[in-house]
């Protein structure tokens, strides 16, 4: 089939409306709760009966087998993917997605949509190979046909450039190496109890002076009686190096080490987390926290502190980043979390062979994190309302994705409060993730 004849052929699916489409199942407790554990995403509002709004595309996806929910349309809402595929364009990856709710899912809820072809491109040459752009509108509704939500989802069907594909060179997990483990002894055990327990500690001796790391003798006064006290966590970027080579595992590189001038007047060595290296700066405020890095093995490590509160957000105030390690269990899991058997994003060989070094993470994964970090960052009050991003280079095992999100203006529509975002993620290849989002304000724990 020639591209005239495709072209031609392309353009009787633009703006035809199919469906309805049904969900397999009815909003359930069970499928959100395996979406927050992949996610890893904690909201309390999500045990109790409301489903993540990124969810809602999920159910009334394709089973493992290809097969839409029984009541579907029997039109398909992929026939010009279907068509590309016939004609040699048989790789898909997914491009762009944008979102809007007109409420949270609750439980017993049972979705359906409408769909639309709204565009497809011109045949394009892309890295990855020669394809067509294609965007699906969806109008999602409940079972008495109220609606809860819109989405424009824009994937990338093309023809594998076998010589431009990326060699599978993805670094080792770190989770198949063990840690180093820290020496323990008469000084510094009670340093490590802290740690285990969620504080940071130093000895402060008979005449009430601060030292770190421990030892058994006061530097400044010789005196041998000390006892722990707990610290801030808080305090600024003193200095930093950033190691690339030797590459050791289970540390992953670039990694940055801080010195940081801690506000109760010690300072105090440790890795840099939930920041690009661009963005270091000295100076710049920092706040402990503590990550189970491998089974029994708990370290502290420094992030920028948030620099606004919940409530007294304003136009130009940045979000506290996020850095997420991306695994092979975050990838697989939340394409199975998120109901998206596509192969690349859960087989390792069907992932190289459409271009990529390794599977790929799903864009309902990824919108999924994003909802995750902004809804944590601006607090259990706020809920999402919209959400628009685009996808550069995907996130495969090995990576580690760091988001972080600037306040683009504060508005009020009667009595609502909105925050309007825009955010972008990071991984080793540069940028992964980038859009906009739309939060409201829900001080009383009722969503319309």
């Amino acid at each position: 089939m020639d591209s005239k004849t495709i072209a031609e052929q392309l353009k009787s699916f633009i703006g035809t409306e199919v469906g309805r489409y049904t969900s397999w199942n009815p909003v359930n407790q069970p499928m959100i709760r395996q979406w927050c554990q992949a996610l890893d995403d904690n909201n309390p509002l999500y045990e109790r009966g409301f489903a993540p709004p990124p969810m809602m595309m999920s159910w009334a996806l394709r089973d493992i087998h290809g097969r839409l929910a029984p009541g579907s349309s029997k039109v398909s809402p992929f026939a010009p993917l279907e068509l590309l595929s016939r004609a040699g364009f048989t790789k898909v990856v997914a491009v762009s997605l944008e979102q809007s709710f007109d409420r949270y899912l609750r439980i017993d809820d049972e979705v359906s949509y409408i769909s639309t072809i709204s565009n497809i491109s011109e045949r394009k040459t892309t890295r990855l190979g020669e394809g067509y752009y294609v965007t699906q509108q969806a109008r999602y509704q409940d079972a008495v046909g109220e609606p809860v939500g819109q989405m424009s989802f824009t994937v990338l069907a093309y023809k594998a450039n076998t010589e431009a594909q990326v060699p599978a060179t993805a670094p080792v997990p770190a989770e198949r190496h063990k840690w180093p483990r820290p020496l323990e002894n008469h000084d510094s055990k009670f340093f490590w109890d802290g740690v285990r327990e969620g504080e940071l500690r130093a000895q402060q001796c008979a005449n009430g002076h601060l030292r770190h790391p421990p030892s058994p003798m006061c530097p400044i006064c010789q005196s041998l009686e000390w006892r722990p006290v707990e610290l801030s966590g808080r305090g600024s970027l003193h200095s930093y190096v950033i190691a690339h080579h030797p590459p050791i595992p289970p540390f992953r590189y670039p990694n940055p080490i801080g010195l940081v001038d801690l506000e109760e007047g010690i300072r105090f060595i440790a890795q840099l987390r939930d920041v690009r290296r661009e963005d270091l700066q000295i100076g710049m405020p920092l706040e402990v926290f503590f990550e189970e890095v491998e089974p029994g093995l708990t370290l502290p490590h420094f992030r920028p502190a948030a620099t606004i509160g919940r409530a007294d957000v304003k136009a130009g105030d940045s979000l506290a980043p996020l850095e997420i390690p991306i695994t092979a269990t975050l990838v697989v899991g939340g394409a199975l979390a998120t109901l998206d058997f596509e192969p690349i994003h859960h087989d390792h060989d069907a992932a190289v062979a459409a271009g990529a070094p390794d599977v790929i993470m799903n864009i309902i994964t990824t919108s999924g994190l994003v909802s995750r970090y902004l809804t944590d960052r601006l607090g259990d009050e706020y809920r999402l309302d919209e959400l628009k991003m685009r996808i550069a280079h995907p996130n495969c095992p090995g990576d580690r994705l760091i988001l972080s999100a600037t306040v683009a203006g504060v508005r009020n529509d009667g009595e609502t409060r909105f925050i309007d975002l825009e955010f972008r993620g990071d991984n080793r290849e540069g940028n992964s993730v980038l859009g906009t989002a739309v939060l409201k304000a829900d001080p009383q724990g009722v969503i319309p």
